[in-house]
């Protein structure tokens, strides 16, 4: 299938865009680490994970209905994007500042909480602007690029860092690296900035404003149970069901590794390449299923996988079978990352997709904020690795939802009139032989033209 001129034009700038912020994304992956190394508890460990989806929770929904309102919404995403990147070159100012009444790894993780608000905001605009940067019969192809992109380079980026981090001195390693992902990320925000869109017009306002507006503001669509958003209702409860198990991990893994395996840089650098590598491998093998499979089912398959990676991190007895285990979970992971985006884009509604996806990203990162608070509490009282096991036995059962409630949805079938009852036409009267004499020419009577009456037009818009 060739791109048009226009699409291939945007197809070049997301893949230099990806190329130059996965770098960032290799840095910041060792975030975690350093809010540790900074001393923060386990506690500060938990906000981190919690407080980002509070904040997301708090912003998505009036970000998704401000950006429906915009005639040219991509000025206000990438000016969030461009803020929430500016944050992690101020985090390698964190060592330098002395502030008794608060830690440095407490004011780090506040500070990343702080600058994650703008990222928020581009995570819901970037949907629909993604939608119509990229026309959906090439988006597949496009997104599977985007991630091969971003996971060979993340791959790169992680190994040497870790490799870095572990041979020299701490805090100016972070540092040194939070400036150059930085500029890299400033490089990346420049190629987005150049992606040709044709953003819709926005929705109509009504002429007057009524009296007490605010009674008649609501955070969620009016229509939302209307049976033409089905889709949305369903990858949304979904996504409720498979997530949550997941959430509760996240804090978790990185407190078995350091603090019950005492896992170093080095080695959370290979962890991070060895996933990233088998990613690559895994989107390569699923781009290829999924175009035969369909973004759907490859979804459906590749999600049963997530949910067993907690459980068997629990039960790994080293941190050389951890890394098996991310061979394993890298693998199934690439269709998720190649499918997954595709399905979503097609389950929002076409016109209203920033305002649909505000409400999608509020209702899920709800879970997302009281998981992982829950999670470390209960690892307090029964141990990190019998909660990772409760974690992937929860997210397994709920990604089976993906099986029960499909998305998208089988059409209803079109209703059928009843068959009307044959009438059987008249005899036609016999047509008279025209007898002349031989030799004489005969010269039948044109029919008469039949005269239809033009088809109505159609209503206008």
């Amino acid at each position: 299938m060739h791109f048009h001129p226009n699409d291939a034009h945007n197809a070049r700038l997301l893949y230099r865009e990806i190329f130059f912020s996965s770098i960032l994304s290799g840095i910041i992956a060792f975030n975690s680490a350093y809010v540790l190394r900074l001393g923060a508890s386990n506690a500060d460990i938990s906000l981190l994970s919690a407080l980002p989806a509070l904040m997301a929770m708090l912003v998505a929904v009036p970000a998704g209905q401000f950006l429906q309102g915009r005639a040219r919404p991509h000025r206000w995403i990438l000016t969030a994007l461009g803020i929430h990147w500016t944050g992690f070159l101020l985090l390698g100012f964190v060592p330098w500042v002395q502030l008794g009444w608060l830690p440095a790894g407490r004011l780090t993780m506040l500070l990343l909480v702080v600058f994650g608000i703008p990222a928020h905001v581009w995570g819901v605009g970037s949907q629909a602007w993604m939608a119509e940067a990229v026309p959906e019969q090439h988006r597949m192809r496009v997104f599977s690029v985007r991630q091969f992109i971003n996971s060979s380079v993340t791959s790169v980026v992680t190994f040497v860092v870790g490799w870095l981090l572990s041979h020299t001195l701490f805090p100016r390693n972070y540092q040194l690296l939070y400036a150059l992902g930085w500029l890299s990320a400033m490089v990346s925000l420049a190629h987005l900035a150049r992606v040709r869109v044709n953003h819709r017009p926005p929705p109509r306002r009504p002429a007057g404003r009524p009296k007490e507006a605010w009674r008649a503001w609501r955070p969620w669509p009016a229509d939302l149970l209307d049976p033409a958003h089905r889709d949305f209702r369903r990858i949304t409860l979904n996504a409720l069901a498979h997530s949550w198990g997941l959430w509760m991990a996240a804090p978790l893994y990185i407190l078995r590794y350091v603090r019950e395996l005492d896992a170093s840089d080095a080695w959370l650098g290979l962890h991070a390449t060895v996933g990233g590598l088998a990613t690559i491998v895994g989107l390569l093998f699923w781009r290829w299923a999924g175009e035969r499979l369909k973004p759907d089912r490859t979804f459906r398959l590749t999600i049963l996988s997530a949910g067993v990676f907690p459980a068997l991190v629990a039960l790994a007895p080293g941190l050389t079978p951890i890394l098996l285990l991310d061979v394993f979970n890298g693998l199934f992971a690439g269709g998720i990352n190649v499918s997954y985006a595709t399905v979503l884009i097609k389950a929002l509604p076409e016109d209203r997709r920033t305002e649909f996806y505000g409400l999608y990203a509020t209702i899920l990162n709800l879970g997302a904020f009281i998981a992982p608070l829950l999670a470390v509490a209960l690892a307090g009282v029964i141990g990190i690795r019998a909660v990772l096991f409760i974690c992937g036995i929860l997210a397994l059962l709920g990604s089976l939802t993906h099986w029960i409630w499909r998305v998208p949805s089988a059409a209803a079938p079109p209703l059928l009139l009843p068959a009307a009852p044959a009438v059987e036409a008249p005899p036609e009267p016999p047509v008279p032989a025209l007898v002349a004499p031989e030799g004489t020419p005969v010269s039948y009577p044109a029919a008469d033209p039949v005269t239809e009456a033009p088809p109505p037009e159609p209503p206008a818009a």
